[in-house]
């Protein structure tokens, strides 16, 4: 007969099995973002841009959004050190970045230092976003054919198969469910935003803003006498 105390040890391993399992409502192969209602999903193939896109819309996703910093921190958690594709580029106006559900890049950036290269952005028709070496964000030629990439789509709402689940009602962006109702997120206070001096917040939304003899050169704050000659 196994004793009692290895029988208590299996049933908590086995628990925290299920729990694992039914906590992850994406498939298999998919990382559940929590915070972002989101399932990643990382390439281990290379190609351009384009058709980096295009394979993530035939999963019934596209490629990665980031707004805010949370969901830039969980990627780089899961990501190696190397290159992945995102979902922002200048294909449609050249030198205004648009993420691949049609947003403005307003608010919350992670470039690389001296990114985006505002004197490269004129030699190439189109110019793409990517997660480099170091998880910053670099702008490159979207015909660049060595960069994996990471997709997303909305995570189910029924986790654990056909079990039915109690899930709270969705907030719009930029608020999270609490107590019944959906709050405001403040993301000034984390990280400040990833704004260069600035934060302020505003309802279901931030904005970057400089201090006095500064302007923001669409990067960060740059001090205006340093313009001058």
């Amino acid at each position: 007969m196994m004793p009692s105390s290895l029988v208590l040890v299996l049933v908590l391993v086995l628990s925290v099995m299920v729990t694992t399992a039914s906590d992850n409502p994406c498939e298999e192969g998919w990382h559940y973002h929590r915070e972002g209602k989101k399932c990643l999903w990382i390439s281990n193939t290379r190609m351009p841009w384009t058709d980096a896109s295009s394979e993530c819309k035939s999963f019934g996703g596209r490629l990665l959004t980031i707004f805010k910093p949370i969901t830039q921190h969980f990627v780089e958690k899961l990501i190696h050190d190397d290159q992945y594709w995102i979902g922002l580029s200048d294909i449609m106006i050249e030198g205004e970045f648009q993420w691949v559900n049609g947003a403005k890049l307003t608010g919350y950036t992670h470039w690389a230092g001296g990114q985006p290269d505002v004197y490269k952005l004129h030699e190439n028709a189109a110019n793409c976003v990517m997660i480099n070496y170091a998880k910053n964000w670099k702008c490159v030629s979207c015909s660049y054919k060595h960069a994996r990439f990471i997709c997303e789509k909305t995570a189910p709402e029924t986790p654990g198969g056909n079990r039915e689940v109690t899930t709270p009602p969705a907030c719009e962006e930029g608020y999270t469910f609490r107590d019944e109702n959906c709050y405001d997120i403040d993301e000034c206070s984390f990280n400040n935003g990833g704004c260069d001096q600035i934060c302020i917040n505003n309802k279901g939304s931030f904005v970057c803003k400089c201090m006095f003899d500064y302007y923001f050169n669409g990067t960060q704050c740059v001090l205006e006498d340093s313009i001058i000659g």
